[in-house]
């Protein structure tokens, strides 16, 4: 798969996607973070003296989603760097908000005391939805512009590459033609020559 460049497009385009991609980033850094205090959103979302059972299953519970919330905020990031999607100016502004949201969110999780079960509606809302808008907009600019422009370029290519055969074979010829004309007469070629006529 090809990687477009961002020099060709407008510097709103490309302020947009670099700053979904911070966005994403920071998202991704303090949903990290969000691993290792897992113990107050815990404590918030069962009885205050839980049994072993109760708590590790919470644990793992939370562990997961977040896994999963690493997972699609990674893809979102691979999906914004090949940069299928710099066309979408309007989808690319409100995931920009979506994100900037997003970061709140998972701030306000790492920080306050809210239930652990909470991360399955931050997965659902923050990451797997931003995630297929970006899986939707980076495959509609792929199939309707990557493939467009990778025709164009391999014809471009291809032209290219038959006129410099043609030019290759005419710089042959006359290399060949200039070879016999200034070809040494050998005298002893004009003797045979007079010779047999």
């Amino acid at each position: 798969m090809k990687i477009l460049s961002l020099n060709k497009f407008s510097e709103t385009s490309r302020s947009l996607i670099v700053s979904k991609f911070i966005l994403v980033m920071i998202e991704l850094i303090i949903t990290c973070q969000c691993l290792g205090a897992t113990h107050q959103n815990i404590s918030a979302g069962i009885r205050a003296i839980p049994t072993a059972d109760e708590y590790s299953e919470a644990q793992v519970y939370i562990i997961i989603f977040l896994i999963l919330c690493i997972l699609f905020q990674a893809g979102q990031i691979g999906l914004n760097m090949l940069a299928m999607n710099i066309h979408f100016d309007k989808v690319n502004s409100v995931l920009c908000i979506y994100h900037f949201v997003g970061v709140w969110t998972f701030v306000c999780f790492l920080f306050d005391r809210w239930r652990y079960k909470t991360i399955m509606y931050l997965w659902v809302i923050f990451c797997i939805i931003p995630f297929l808008f970006e899986f939707l907009t980076s495959l509609n600019g792929y199939y309707y512009y990557g493939i467009h422009e990778h025709r164009q370029m391999e014809a471009k290519r291809q032209a290219l590459q038959a006129e410099q055969l043609k030019k290759k074979k005419q710089e042959e010829d006359e290399a060949k033609k200039l070879e016999e004309e200034n070809q040494p007469l050998n005298p002893q070629d004009g003797i045979q020559n007079a010779m047999s006529q």
